[in-house]
């Protein structure tokens, strides 16, 4: 049977349902019904048309065959072989014509019709100037200062700073080009791609290798950096000017910019059980409101982590975390969910359904709770609700903070309140926000203490009075220190790790070498969860397998998942 578009089968049915109601009651065999829907389809085909001509009158909604149509219009030749290209040389030939003649706008032409990174600069600006009065030009001296690490640094690549004489040598690359008519461009000719997750390979002695083959890597620096660079300052990092992408990241600018390449996405990152390990992380300034939803099946080993075990001691509580389902009804015979009252305590729409897991402490041992099952009819509800339930003599339960894992690769640091006077057998729950925030809930989830109760309207647990404890950054706190440290990434040159380091990283701190790809920890300090790290590495093509953009893909018939609300769980019973 041919698959209709979403446009014919609109029309087919829209033309049948224009005929009166006596010519349809008539129509038992669905012969009218099939004739009609010849109609349909052409209408459907010219309504297609339509939208598509509506599309390329815009060069960016336009089919790669009108790009040279619009090209004409505004006066410009095609010169490449490639819509891409093409689409941008079109799209940005009246912009660049405002800017013709300026540095910008060669700079800008360089970077979008080669589709590299590029930086552009005036050649006579890095030249030495014999200083006058009435036209001083303070940057232009002879020496350099040796005293400014940055600059040092920047002595040869595109971010030179340094000046120099005049090369009246043809020009050939470098040599010849630092005369007062020159232009120069510099262009980072060879792709970035993110590599996520990665597991770095142990090199004995606390050092590790980024690349999972155990072998040096130059980190780059790439992608969307929008997000990074809005804040910086005067002496922005490599990647932050304005045309600069796939650069490698020098080790004297992660010194001096560490927070625009750690934990980031155009950056590096290291975790420890999906948490990033080092500071800075994005602050958390208000608690988050919205209710956890991504936790819906935890993952069967370390669902939940206990980030400092130590806490714990001798005491005896297990964490739960609670599962959550719609109250239903019976209709026709089946299960039917309940509509969702929009205020009201809380148990008028849910009730507790299981347990997605827990862990217990001292042991800090987990055991794997119901799996989620998305297969019809299952009304569990992803909401993540823990529970904290006291086992043993003691009745303090510590501030602390867990780790969440779902079964889909997610991690989530909660931040969990201290709980004095739980009496033996005694129960607190509380509602998990999608930053780590934790507020107070009532074992049933319904009418109770204001305080610990969220029952006022519909999700009332994220309000500020409820606020138990509210979250300060998802990365990973150090061992045995209140209120909560955090390592800091530093920069060091791991380049002889065949003798100890001149400078070992001090206590708190790990060594990273983005030059080499490598990265060691203190003394006594090695974590002790799973590592995983994400950075960028470049590549000419993207042969062979890897995390490259593969477009078209072909549309999915079926879902298939685990952990998300898919028809079927496995391949076999898809």
């Amino acid at each position: 049977m041919k698959h209709l578009s979403e446009h014919e089968a609109h029309y087919q049915a829209l033309m049948y349902q224009l005929l009166p109601q006596l010519y349809r009651s008539r129509d038992t065999q669905g012969d009218l019904q099939t004739f009609m829907a010849l109609f349909g389809h052409e209408l459907a085909r010219i309504r297609s048309n339509m939208d598509q001509l509506w599309q390329d009158s815009y060069i960016d909604s336009c089919q790669e065959w009108v790009i040279p149509y619009i090209g004409d219009l505004v006066g410009t030749t095609i010169l490449f072989n490639q819509g891409a290209r093409n689409r941008a040389d079109v799209k940005n030939t009246i912009h660049w014509r405002r800017e013709k003649g300026t540095l910008a706008g060669l700079e800008d032409i360089a970077a979008e019709i080669s589709g590299w990174g590029a930086l552009a600069a005036e050649m006579f600006q890095e030249l030495i100037w014999s200083q006058n009065l009435n036209h001083q030009r303070l940057q232009a001296i002879y020496a350099l200062d040796i005293s400014d690490g940055s600059k040092v640094d920047r002595v040869g690549t595109a971010f030179d700073s340094a000046c120099r004489t005049v090369d009246i040598r043809s020009a050939q690359g470098t040599t010849g080009l630092y005369q007062i008519p020159n232009l120069g461009f510099w262009f980072w000719t060879i792709p970035s791609q993110p590599w996520v997750g990665a597991d770095p390979v142990a090199a004995g002695n606390r050092r590790y290798f980024f690349h999972p083959l155990g072998r040096n890597q130059v980190l780059y620096a790439g992608g969307d950096k929008s997000t990074i660079c809005a804040s910086a300052g005067s002496n922005p990092a490599d990647i932050c000017s304005l045309h600069a992408n796939d650069l490698p990241i020098r080790g004297r600018d992660f010194l001096d910019n560490a927070s625009q390449y750690w934990g980031t996405d155009p950056g590096f990152s290291i975790y420890e059980d999906g948490i990033l390990l080092c500071e800075p992380g994005s602050p958390i300034k208000t608690a988050s409101i919205d209710p956890c939803v991504d936790f819906s099946e935890l993952a069967a080993l370390n669902g939940i982590v206990v980030a400092d075990p130590d806490l714990f001691g001798a005491k005896n509580f297990r964490v739960n975390a609670v599962r959550l389902a719609a109250k239903t009804t019976i209709i026709d015979g089946s299960p039917s969910p309940l509509p969702v009252t929009p205020a009201g305590p809380f148990s008028n729409n849910y009730v507790v359904d299981g347990l997605n897991g827990h862990v217990d402490m001292p042991g800090n041992t987990y055991a794997k709770g119901l799996p989620w099952n998305p297969d019809q009819p299952d009304f569990h509800m992803p909401f993540m609700v823990v529970r904290i339930e006291r086992l043993g003599a003691d009745a303090d339960f510590p501030e602390c903070e867990l780790i969440l894992q779902s079964a889909i690769g997610e991690a989530l640091l909660v931040f969990l309140p201290a709980v004095a006077g739980l009496a033996v057998g005694q129960e607190i729950n509380f509602y998990v926000a999608d930053d780590g925030s934790t507020y107070f809930a009532h074992a049933t989830h319904d009418v109770g203490t204001v305080d610990l109760n969220p029952n006022s309207s519909f999700f009332g647990a994220f309000l500020p009075r409820h606020l138990a404890r509210g979250a300060s950054s998802q990365v990973r706190p150090r061992l045995g220190i209140r209120p909560l440290a955090h390592r800091k990434a530093v920069y060091r040159r791991l380049c002889c790790w065949d003798h100890d380091l001149q400078k070992p990283p001090a206590s708190g701190e790990v060594a990273i070498d983005p030059e080499r790809g490598r990265f060691v920890f203190p003394a006594g300090e090695e974590p002790t969860g799973k590592l995983t790290v994400s950075f960028r590495f470049a590549i000419t093509g993207s042969i062979g397998a890897g995390p490259y953009f593969r477009d078209p893909l072909p549309a999915a018939t079926l879902k298939v998942a685990k952990a998300t609300a898919a028809p079927f769980r496995t391949i076999q019973a898809a």
